[in-house]
C-alpha cells in the first residue's frame, strides 16, 4: 500500500508492506525475543531475506535494525489484529508492534506513536490545546528550539501518516510530520591500508603522501589552540574515559539520549562507540601529554550521544543540536553560556537520498541564530561518503545542502578529493583518508571517512572562534572558504569553487593569521 505525506512541503512517498510487522521485546532479552517468535511465527528470522529480495533493503538497514533490538516477523493471520493477544504478547515483554515501510530506495522505516507539530505564533496554548484535543493528540514534551514546537502523541491503533495529512490543513498548523525510525548511520568508510600517524595536520611526504597535503596546523596553533571554546561532537557515543579524550571534557554539559526519549546530563553509564571516539581523536586531544593531539588542543569537549544504535526519529538528533547551543532546553540548571561554540555531527547515510525533517531545520535555525548569545554557532556535518551528488538525483543530502550547515567533504595523503559527496552544496575538503586517531578501549588507529574530516575542520572553526569570539558562524565559515589552498590541479570557478573540492582544502594558518 503507497502512502505519502510531506516533510518540509515536499511529498515523500512511502510503501507499506502490510504482510510484515516490526516488533522490539523489553531490553534486547533473548528469553522474551524467543517466547514472542513463538507466539507470532516460528519462521519470523526468513523475513530479512524478503526483505532483502523483494523490497531492494540494503544490508546495512536490516543490520542496523537488527542491532537495534527489532525484528521483522510475517505474522499468523489475527496474532497482532486482536488487542487481546497484543495485551498478551504485551505482558510477554514484547515493547512493541509498528508497521513497516519502504522507500523507492530500498530504505526500511518503522512508524512510531509521535508526530512534530509546529503552530503559527498566535495561536496561544489554550488553542493549540484544543486542536490536539479535538484530533485525539497528546503532548509528549515542548520543544523549546523553536516557537509553539511540541512532540505529540497519537492514540493506539490509529495511523500516524493519516493523521499528519489529516491535520496538515489547518490555518493553525505550519506543518505537522510523523516521526518515523529510521537508519542513520555514521559516514564511515573502512580503513584502507596504514599510511602513518597524524598525517593530516603535518604531512612530510612520507609512505607514498605529498608534501604539505595536511591543514598546516602547527604555524596555526602559534596563534590560537581554542583555548575557552567548547566544540560539540554529536554521535552515537564516546569511550568518555579514554585517557587521551577524557581531559578535555566539558562535564558540566555532557549527556546522552536514553531510548525512551528523555536525556542524561551525566557521564555515568554514557555509551561508547568507536565512530565518536574517533571523531573526537581528531579535535580535542591535549597537547604534550599521550598519544596524540588535536586540532583544538586546548577546547573543551561536549560529548552528546543520541541514535546509540544508529536506529531513531530526526526529532532525537534535532534536540542534540539545539541542547549543544543552549543545554537549557533540556536542562533547567544549565544556563545557555554552558553552551557549545562549534557543532560538529557525522552522522547520516551514505549515498542514500536522505530528506531532512523539519524539526532538525528548526534545530540548525535555532543553533545557527541564538547560539553564543545571538552569534549563531557553527554546525559542520559530514557529506556522504561515496561518488554522489551532494543534491541530486544519485544522493540527495538535505542535511549538507542545507544553507546553514557547513557541509565538509574528505581529501586524501596526495591533497586529492577522496571520493565524498560532490556539488554546489560542498563547502571544503579536510584530511579524512586513513588518518590516525583514538578508539574505543584506550586505543589508537586508522580509519576512513567524511566522519573524521567534520571534526577535524570543527576544530580549526574552534580556533578562530578562540581568537576572535565575536565572530559569526557566518564569518567562521567564509574566513575558512576563502584560505583554503587550492588543490587538486583541478579549474575552480570565479568564487573559488570548485564541485569536487569545494572552495580547496582547509588551510588553518591562512585563516588564523
Amino acid at each position: 500500500m503507497k502512502k505519502t505525506y510531506k516533510i518540509r512541503g515536499k511529498e515523500i512517498s512511502v510503501e507499506k508492506i502490510d504482510s510484515i510487522k516490526a516488533i522490539k521485546p523489553f531490553l534486547n532479552t533473548r528469553t522474551s525475543f524467543e517466547k514472542v517468535i513463538k507466539e507470532v511465527d516460528p519462521y519470523a528470522r526468513e523475513t530479512f531475506e524478503t526483505l532483502k529480495k523483494n523490497h531492494n533493503t540494503e544490508v546495512d538497514n536490516l543490520e542496523a535494525f537488527a542491532n537495534a533490538g527489532w525484528v521483522f516477523v510475517a505474522p499468523k493471520a489475527g496474532v497482532l489484529s486482536s488487542s487481546r493477544q497484543f495485551d498478551k504478547l504485551r505482558d510477554d515483554s514484547l515493547e512493541s508492534i509498528h508497521n513497516v515501510y519502504t522507500n523507492e530506495t530500498g530504505g526500511i522505516f518503522i512508524d512510531t506513536n509521535s508526530l512534530i507539530i509546529k503552530f503559527r505564533p498566535e495561536v496561544g496554548k489554550k488553542g493549540l490545546k484544543k486542536i490536539l484535543s479535538d484530533h485525539a493528540l497528546g503532548i509528549i514534551r515542548e520543544l523549546k528550539f523553536a516557537p509553539n514546537l511540541f512532540e505529540v502523541e497519537l492514540f493506539e491503533g490509529e495511523d500516524i501518516i493519516d493523521k499528519a495529512n489529516e491535520m496538515s490543513g489547518i490555518d493553525e498548523v505550519i506543518y505537522i510530520e510523523p516521526q518515523m525510525i529510521s537508519y542513520i548511520a555514521q559516514r564511515l568508510k573502512p580503513s584502507d591500508p596504514y599510511y602513518g600517524k597524524q598525517w593530516h595536520l603535518n604531512n612530510n611526504g612520507t609512505n607514498g603522501g605529498k608534501l604539505g597535503a595536511d591543514i598546516k596546523i602547527e604555524p596555526a596553533w602559534k596563534i590560537s589552540q581554542g583555548r575557552g571554546v567548547k566544540l560539540a561532537i554529536i554521535d552515537n557515543g564516546f569511550d568518555v574515559q579514554h585517557t587521551d579524550i577524557n581531559p578535555s571534557i566539558y562535564q558540566l554539559s555532557a549527556g546522552y539520549f536514553l531510548q525512551n526519549g528523555y536525556f542524561r546530563n551525566s557521564l555515568i553509564g554514557f555509551p561508547d562507540s568507536n565512530h565518536g571516539t574517533f571523531c573526537a581523536g581528531m579535535a580535542l586531544p591535549r597537547i604534550n601529554n599521550l598519544g596524540i593531539v588535536g586540532s583544538a588542543n586546548e577546547a573543551e569537549f561536549i560529548p552528546i550521544a543520541c541514535l546509540p544504535d544508529q536506529v531513531g526519529t530526526q526529532s532525537t538528533l534535532a534536540r542534540s543540536v539545539a541542547y549543544a547551543a543552549n543545554p537549557n532546553l533540556e536542562v533547567s540548571h544549565l544556563t545557555p553560556d554552558k553552551g557549545a561554540d562549534v557543532i560538529a555531527c557525522s552522522l547520516g547515510p551514505n549515498g542514500a537520498n536522505w530528506t531532512m525533517e523539519s524539526v532538525l531545520e528548526d534545530a540548525i535555525n535555532y543553533a545557527t541564530t541564538y547560539g553564543r548569545n545571538g552569534k549563531g554557532t557553527p554546525v559542520f556535518w559530514a557529506v556522504s561518503n561515496g561518488n554522489y551528488t551532494i543534491n541530486g538525483k544519485d544522493g540527495t543530502d538535505e542535511v549538507s545542502a542545507y544553507e546553514k550547515t557547513i557541509a565538509v567533504g574528505r581529501s586524501n595523503k596526495n591533497d586529492l578529493e577522496d571520493g565524498s559527496a560532490y556539488g554546489a552544496e560542498l563547502d571544503f575538503l579536510a584530511p579524512g583518508a586513513d588518518v590516525f586517531s583514538c578508539k574505543s578501549g584506550n586505543k589508537y588507529g586508522m580509519g576512513t571517512g567524511t566522519s573524521y574530516a567534520a571534526p577535524l575542520a570543527a576544530g580549526v572553526g574552534a580556533l578562530l572562534i578562540g581568537k576572535d569570539p565575536n565572530l559569526s558562524w557566518l564569518q567562521v565559515r567564509d574566513i575558512i572558504r576563502k584560505y583554503c589552498d587550492k588543490v587538486g590541479g583541478v579549474t575552480y570557478d570565479a568564487s573559488g569553487h570548485n564541485p569536487k573540492y569545494g572552495y580547496g582544502r582547509i588551510n588553518a594558518y591562512e585563516a588564523l593569521k
